[in-house]
């Protein structure tokens, strides 16, 4: 897949897009939102003037992000006025759920989740933060949501949004993902037959099935499950008893998770929960074939590429047995993965964020 070429408009004449920024923090900028911005904001600029906003951070100044200083006890309130920031005739996108106070033009706000509903760990104190997320779905002028799953679960919960929102999907870059097993520096296997879990940092993310399949694989598998990224606490118990059948790498460079991804018998994605599912088009991009927890959103992100189970560990371990014991059936899936991946394009994508923020432009 070849990425097309942006159409350039004169610097003059573009329309200034001021952003929320906060998800290019470096200790945030390898998820889902960090990842959207890095993959749109390069299409983007060739016909707007974008503009980040955010609290100072240590690569603000190299990414050309305005910033306002780091005061804790201020921190809500200068989000709040950030957009002062900017001259006036600005659009402002909400990238990550939220939208300031004063914003003095029109707004686009994405939602990629509705955590802060089902889930609203880390959000403390909850009820104030769900308050402002509902002030910003009422208050945009566009909302996108990152999947339908999405945006009929906001359309359930606040039927009056409906005529505003939009569906843009997230994607990968094929280009920017191309297995490379082997690389110097890259934690990939040659060794054993392993399956990779990408990151395990919420109860959500149902690392007691992954756990629990993989001791179920037949002992002559050999079979390992490695773990990327932070795991919540409480799995600490569940991770010690397992050793050494799991492995817990931390925080990996985006080359070693391609690395990994890349000589892996397979992604597992038993998340019971997700606003979008990254991972599974990034495993897919990659050749690596998806077995995933059978929910809406594995539905709809990994159509009929992904092997769809149960909550039940025996049939995660005979889909992982099928796939050591199969190179057929491994290369089956491997091909219909990167058939699946083709739907998602981040070209597409900024093209509609484009259409969006000249519609409100204007």
């Amino acid at each position: 897949m070849t990425r097309s070429a942006p159409e350039q408009v004169p610097k003059a004449d573009r329309p200034r897009i001021a952003y929320d920024a906060r998800p290019l923090r470096p200790e945030v900028r390898f998820w889902g939102v960090g990842r959207m911005l890095d993959n749109l904001l390069p299409r983007l600029c060739a016909r707007f003037e974008m503009v980040g906003l955010s609290f100072a951070f240590s690569d603000a100044a190299r990414l050309g992000i305005v910033t306002w200083p780091v005061a804790p006890k201020l921190t809500t309130i200068l989000f709040e006025a950030s957009p002062l920031l900017v001259r006036d005739g600005s659009v402002y996108w909400g990238t990550n759920h939220f939208l300031p106070q004063f914003i003095r033009g029109r707004s686009v706000l994405t939602v990629h989740d509705l955590l802060l509903f089902r889930d609203p760990e880390g959000w403390e104190p909850a009820w104030y933060f769900v308050r402002r997320f509902v002030s910003a779905l009422r208050r945009a002028d566009r909302i996108v949501a990152v999947s339908k799953v999405t945006a009929d679960e906001l359309v359930a919960r606040f039927p009056a949004l409906g005529r505003k929102i939009e569906v843009i999907h997230n994607a990968v870059d094929v280009e920017d993902v191309s297995g490379c097993p082997g690389e110097s520096g890259s934690p990939a296997r040659t060794d054993a037959p392993y399956v990779v879990m990408l990151s395990a940092h919420k109860q959500r993310k149902n690392l007691e099935l992954a756990v629990a399949a993989v001791k179920q694989v037949r002992a002559d598998k050999c079979l390992k499950l490695i773990v990327t990224g932070s795991v919540d606490q409480s799995y600490a118990e569940l991770v010690r008893a397992s050793a050494p059948i799991v492995e817990l790498t931390g925080p990996l460079s985006s080359r070693e998770v391609r690395s990994l991804l890349a000589g892996a018998t397979a992604l597992l994605f038993p998340s019971r929960y997700e606003g979008f599912g990254l991972p599974i088009i990034e495993a897919m991009a990659l050749g690596c074939p998806v077995l995933a927890l059978d929910t809406p959103i594995s539905r709809e992100v990994a159509g009929c590429a992904a092997r769809l189970l149960p909550d039940d560990p025996r049939a995660w371990a005979r889909a992982i047995e099928r796939l050591v014991d199969s190179p057929a059936e491994r290369d089956e899936m491997c091909k219909a993965g990167r058939e699946n991946v083709a739907r998602f394009s981040w070209d597409k994508a900024a093209r509609q964020y484009s259409e969006l923020f000249a519609s409100l432009s204007r």
